[in-house]
């Protein structure tokens, strides 16, 4: 009796996976009717938080954003904005935190497959979380794989792979993702619009190492 009542929940949980999947699959579509436009950018967010997504104040999403698998997973903090044609493998959680920017056909994968090949399970699924931390900055076409951190402050620069964790206050390109510049300190008005043009250049200068 008791493998029947585990079989039952892992039934009930395949069906309320799939069920969320194609909602959320859905929702994204409608949303889509805006197009590209900075309104649709606005109403986005208000729409999804109507549906209850963990979305913040204030935050931008672009258009064609694809989210797989679980909703519930993503948490998009205030002022955040993510770009169009962005993908999140939501098998694990994805977090982003506020006033950070996503550059347009980025994806975040939370998911991997084992090398090794296991007897009925081919090869075993497993998950690990990516966040992204305040005023970090991933330009475009950027892949961050499974149990990446990107640290408060930090630059990724187009087209990198980030394969491992990113500290705060630094610029990283490449495939792998490499250090190429660091910060001495962390000024909050180069990553806010409305403040960066109260940031003179030799701000800008003396801050770079």
């Amino acid at each position: 009796m008791k493998d029947f009542f585990k079989k039952v929940k892992r039934i009930t949980e395949k069906i309320s996976s799939e069920i969320d999947i194609l909602l959320t699959f859905w929702l994204f579509k409608v949303m889509d009717f805006f197009g590209y436009t900075s309104t649709g950018m606005r109403l986005r967010p208000m729409l999804l938080r109507f549906f209850g997504f963990k979305v913040g104040k204030k935050v931008r999403l672009g258009y064609g954003i694809k989210i797989f698998k679980r909703s519930d997973n993503v948490i998009i903090k205030d002022h955040a904005g993510i770009n169009h044609n962005v993908y999140i493998d939501a098998s694990g959680k994805v977090e982003f935190g506020e006033y950070c920017m996503v550059g347009f056909n980025t994806t975040f994968i939370t998911s991997k497959h084992s090398i090794r090949i296991k007897y009925k399970d081919f090869r075993p699924h497993t998950s690990a979380p990516i966040i992204v931390e305040d005023y970090a900055w991933i330009a475009s076409h950027v892949i961050i794989l499974p149990g990446v951190t990107i640290g408060r402050g930090a630059i990724i620069a187009a087209g990198s792979v980030v394969t491992k964790s990113i500290p705060p206050n630094c610029l990283v390109s490449g495939n792998p993702a490499t250090i190429i510049r660091e910060f001495k300190t962390f000024d909050k008005r180069l990553r806010i619009p409305e403040l960066i043009d109260s940031v003179t250049e030799a701000e800008i200068t003396s801050d770079i190492t």
